[in-house]
């Protein structure tokens, strides 16, 4: 009888896909047992993401209790891992003894960021935007006051930002983290968190690998394929990274005169306002930037 991981997913953009890479690996790499639970958000579209999300954990914990006793019924539970929004249900696992873990989805930068909320919002006054002071976090550049997540910029009196701190709190009581990435990409990884007791385990990258059968002919994989090996530069700041059109024209402006070939994945800046970049634009599904990605000629 092999011993089961129990995973709970809150509904947070960019969660899903880490979670089943993360689901599959325990399964195929371990040879452990892993049921996926999804925390369903209930609240009123108009209520805040962040805020949906946790109340959609919290609402969820009764029926997430159901769910452990009785997988526990038929297996032994190894673990129960949750994203850092769902903390609130480790307190389930406790009640069965049974070890309790968050899944980070994101690099440990932020992460780093994450933790360190607490102490920054015991030694300032003023608000994180309004602060003069960049946040230094080791082996990275400064965080000045505009650049941190906008979950940490909200009014210290929302209900968001109240939140996050209490998750910042909690997530330091649980049994070890998971981080989305590796040592060579983040070598500064664990550093600089004196009296963290949580042990942080690396465990990525976890992106999707397997392909399905779509966009197969699309005209930018047939130019890809007619460059050389490791000669194309490939831009993608993911599903929820948007730039300012200032940021978006610098960018541009970068690879122009790099004199390099490049396939850039554009969303549209944040910032509504009037800029004379001019883009030539071809529309990709994102399972096509994931070919784009993985073919010889990126790198």
């Amino acid at each position: 009888m092999r011993w089961r991981v129990l995973l709970l997913r809150s509904p947070c953009m960019g969660h899903l896909i880490p979670f089943a890479e993360l689901s599959r690996r325990l399964v195929a790499d371990h040879g452990l047992a892993a049921t996926l639970l999804f925390a369903a958000a209930t609240s009123p579209p108009s209520t805040p993401v962040g805020v949906r999300a946790m109340h959609a954990v919290i609402f969820s914990v009764p029926r997430i209790r159901e769910v452990v006793r009785s997988l526990a019924a038929a297996a032994p539970l190894a673990a129960l891992v949750v994203d850092m929004i769902g903390t609130p249900a480790r307190r389930v696992a406790a009640e069965l003894g049974v070890p309790s873990y968050v899944f980070f989805t994101s690099p440990w930068m932020t992460l780093s960021l994450f933790l360190r909320l607490p102490k920054l919002d015991a030694t300032r006054s003023e608000e994180h935007r309004d602060a003069t002071e960049p946040i230094c976090l080791p082996g990275y550049a400064l965080i000045h006051a505009h650049e941190p997540p906008r979950s940490m910029l909200a009014d210290r009196s929302s209900e968001s930002y109240t939140g996050l701190l209490a998750m910042a709190k909690e997530v330091r009581v649980v049994d070890g983290i998971l981080v989305n990435t590796f040592r060579d990409l983040e070598p500064a990884l664990g550093d600089g968190l004196e009296g963290l007791e949580v042990p942080i385990h690396p465990v990525g990258p976890l992106v999707l690998t397997r392909l399905v059968a779509v966009d197969r002919d699309h005209e930018c994989l047939r130019w890809l394929d007619q460059q050389p090996r490791r000669s194309v530069v490939y831009v993608s700041f993911g599903s929820g990274g948007t730039l300012t059109w200032q940021k978006t024209a610098e960018l541009a402006l970068g690879l122009e005169f790099s004199h390099r070939r490049f396939i850039w994945v554009v969303k549209k800046p944040h910032q509504d306002t009037s800029s004379g970049l001019l883009l030539k634009k071809k529309r990709l599904q994102w399972i096509t930037c994931l070919r784009v990605s993985l073919r010889g000629q990126v790198g």
